[in-house]
């Protein structure tokens, strides 16, 4: 009885150790799990999961990545199948090998070669630079051998990497991190599999500032991730999205066609200026602070802007109207100013208690929730909602009350005061004449004028003789470097049109840092500085001031 009973509790012991090792083996995997937690990595890591090009299970995407697993990722992703035999002359990677069929297909494929005539290395590590020649190989893009100076630390790419990550970095599959790309770093799996999914998903991502020329590339998606950037000639399939790392930077965008939305989560108060892009969709504006600035420029088409947060909008060429409508969500952030400059074809509003500032022309106001106009505006159609309530307000303080019945609002700039005509009414301003005589003699004028494309005629006649004389509506903003080859751009459009004062493509002077433009070239006259928003009357020549 006694042997039986310290049997059995022997027995129990056996189990309480064995439960309490299962115990701590599972408790140190969940450390283990969370130590190498790379959440940044997930949306990436199940992407490659769910198309078989990966098992997450066991996957350690912190380990550091070698030639052999990298050339595996490769093979599977592009689905390459053709082999080299010249793989036989390498000591180091034998026929029983579980490497030897990726390392011959990654000869075959020509996106990697031996470290030696005799060695191919398939346990070493691979860095990010050789990663990046790697992907200028397989993803057959122009090539550059310029771009890797766009990072802070382009003095570590070695000469034989120059071509490939600049290539890379041009054509968005590098991010890097603070301006840096850390060349010599050692890339881990999980940042191979970032990487190459940009390839395989055609995703381009700019986080390096500079000016990036896709050359008409058609790809599937861009984001833009940091201020400084210039992106020019492409055309996107789905989205362009610039993202809140851009923080209050400014983004350029100059030929670029996007078949799906443009999503703008960052920029700031002299940000986003878009010239000659076709948005075919709509242009959603979400910035936390409501303090971004967008101005379109030259043939730009931006069909709808939905704003979920204020915004400064700005048409800068003459009465064109490049983004045409304009609606303010329902939930757009509250207490944040939009600011409209130029001419719109239509706002709409659906934010209760929304305030706009407008300077120009909407050609249909629909007012669906109870909000505030101020400015210098001329409304041409007005559509209220019966029951919500709405107000214009003048520079001087006069506000009109609008309601359903109300059908138009015209600003009349000289008396400083609003007009409005509504359903049933009619309103109509007197007009005073005035006439002069003298004793013995007499005099009278009469001018006449007719409008045909940039120019208006104008003929006035006194007395018995008639002077006809041309007036162009065009005016020119004209940039100078104020070195070497002179003038760098010019802008035309018509007379008293908006313009927004910025660097464009100006080119940095060795040397020297641009501090502002002035209307002479010796610096003596008027200082504009970038981000000024001028009203243009005549023609302006502004030169670069350097130190």
């Amino acid at each position: 009885m006694f042997l039986q009973k310290k049997f059995n509790i022997r027995y129990i012991k056996k189990y309480v150790i064995a439960f309490i090792l299962l115990f701590v083996y599972m408790f140190m995997q969940m450390i283990i799990i969370y130590a190498d937690n790379t959440s940044w990595a997930d949306k990436d890591l199940n992407e490659w999961h769910e198309a078989g090009l990966i098992n997450k299970v066991n996957f350690r995407p912190s380990d550091k990545i070698t030639r052999a697993e990298i050339a595996s990722f490769i093979n599977k992703m592009q689905e390459y199948t053709e082999k080299s035999s010249n793989i036989k002359n390498y000591l180091d990677v034998q026929f029983n090998d579980s490497c030897y069929q990726d390392m011959a297909i990654a000869l075959g494929n020509e996106y990697m070669s031996g470290v030696s005539n005799t060695l191919m290395n398939p346990k070493g590590h691979v860095t990010r630079e050789q990663a990046m020649v790697m992907i200028s190989k397989i993803a057959l893009l122009k090539s550059d051998n310029v771009g890797y100076l766009k990072a802070r630390d382009a003095n570590a790419v070695s000469g034989w990497a120059k071509e490939g990550v600049s290539t890379s970095i041009n054509n968005g599959f590098v991010l890097g991190y603070e301006g840096n790309i850390f060349p010599k770093k050692e890339l881990t799996r999980a940042e191979a599999v970032i990487m190459l999914n940009r390839k395989r998903t055609d995703t381009r991502v700019f986080g390096l500032r500079g000016i990036y020329d896709l050359y008409g590339t058609i790809v599937r998606k861009i984001e833009i991730k940091s201020g400084g950037i210039t992106l020019k000639n492409a055309k996107v399939i789905d989205d362009l999205i610039i993202d809140a790392e851009v923080g209050d930077g400014e983004v350029y965008l100059e030929n670029v066609s996007i078949e799906n939305n443009v999503f703008a989560y960052g920029g700031g108060e002299a940000s986003l200026y878009f010239t000659d892009i076709d948005v075919k969709k709509d242009l959603e504006v979400l910035k936390k602070d409501g303090k971004i600035k967008i101005v379109s420029k030259g043939n730009s088409n931006i069909p709808k802007c939905v704003l979920k947060s204020g915004a400064s909008l700005i048409n800068e060429v003459g009465n064109a109207t490049n983004i045409k409508s304009v609606e303010l969500s329902s939930d757009m952030l509250n207490k944040q100013e939009v600011k409209l400059d130029g001419s719109f074809d239509k706002l709409t509003n659906n934010k209760e208690g929304a305030v706009v500032k407008a300077n120009g022309s909407i050609g249909k106001l629909v007012i669906n929730a109870a909000m505030t106009i101020e400015g210098d505006v001329e409304i041409k159609e007005v559509i209220v909602k019966k029951g919500v309530k709405a107000s214009v307000k003048s520079k001087n303080g006069k506000v009109i009350k609008l309601d359903s019945n109300t059908k138009s609002l015209n600003y009349i700039s000289k008396k400083q005061k609003y007009k409005s005509s509504s359903s049933g009414s009619s309103s109509s301003s007197k007009s005073k004449k005035s006439h002069s005589s003298s004793s013995g003699s007499s005099s009278s004028s009469s001018s006449s004028s007719t409008t045909s494309g940039s120019t208006k005629t104008t003929t006035t006649t006194t007395g018995s003789s008639t002077t006809t004389g041309t007036v162009t509506n065009k005016v020119r903003v004209i940039y100078h470097s104020n070195y070497g080859a002179g003038e760098i751009k010019t802008y035309e459009m018509n007379k008293n049109s908006l313009h927004f004062i910025g660097t464009y493509e100006l080119t940095p002077r060795a040397g020297k840092r641009f501090k502002n433009w002035n209307t002479k070239a010796d610096g003596t006259g008027t200082n504009y500085n970038v981000g000024k928003l001028l009203r243009i009357k005549h023609d302006l020549n502004l030169y670069a001031v350097w130190q």
